[in-house]
């Protein structure tokens, strides 16, 4: 968050594996107020491996000139983008980024960044990652570890109780089945916490989270 208000940073790059948490790292400061309020204009573009180019910079536009009407065919969106990007303070956030090529051709009608304007990249490729270098060392999001798996599955489940002792050994296993990836391990608690609290129903759900890696 400092990154994004201060500084000379103009890109920031956000890694992991995939459930990792770098959308919802992205998100999340993406929409905090202290962040929001700092910038003219945002907007958000999630891209993913099956993109049109025109349509994401469509998505871009509309957001960043709070406009929802359909673009013409025929109309220059990249030249309407710069036009209303430019000598505002922006903050982009292209979610999901695969290929250094889209990279390049979602920014390309990006004014030169200037005035404190950022960009916030997702990915979880290498090539991006190396790709970005240019501007600043990207931010890896680590997996959890097993104790911190454990705090989370019993936080998602349980809320402000504690596990019963009877589920606990049966829990962290489960929180440990979950490699560390924070996604899963909301996903799973999301699960049993909609299950009854019993020893016998916890074991199926350890059973059963096994072959998914």
């Amino acid at each position: 968050m400092r990154k994004l208000t201060s500084g000379p940073t103009d890109v920031i790059l956000i890694t992991g594996m995939p459930g990792s948490g770098k959308t919802t790292l992205a998100y999340k400061v993406y929409n905090d107020k202290s962040v929001s309020s700092h910038f003219d204009l945002r907007a958000w573009c999630t891209v993913d491996q099956e993109h049109d180019e025109k349509k994401l910079l469509g998505t871009i536009f509309n957001q960043v000139s709070d406009s929802n009407s359909k673009l013409s065919e025929n109309l220059d969106v990249a030249d309407k983008l710069r036009r209303q990007l430019y000598g505002k303070r922006f903050l982009i956030v292209l979610d999901d980024v695969w290929v250094t090529t889209t990279w390049d051709e979602l920014t390309r009608p990006f004014p030169e960044v200037k005035k404190g304007s950022r960009i916030i990249v997702t990915t979880r490729e290498q090539e991006v990652t190396l790709h970005g270098k240019v501007y600043i060392d990207p931010l890896n999001l680590r997996l959890l570890k097993p104790e911190e798996s454990w705090e989370l599955l019993e936080k998602r489940a349980f809320g402000n109780e504690s596990c019963p002792d009877e589920l606990l050994d049966v829990g962290k296993v489960i929180a440990h089945n979950c490699k560390g990836l924070p996604l899963v391990v909301d996903l799973i608690a999301g699960v049993i916490a909609g299950r009854e609290k019993k020893k016998t129903v916890w074991l199926e759900v350890q059973t059963n989270l096994i072959p998914l890696f």
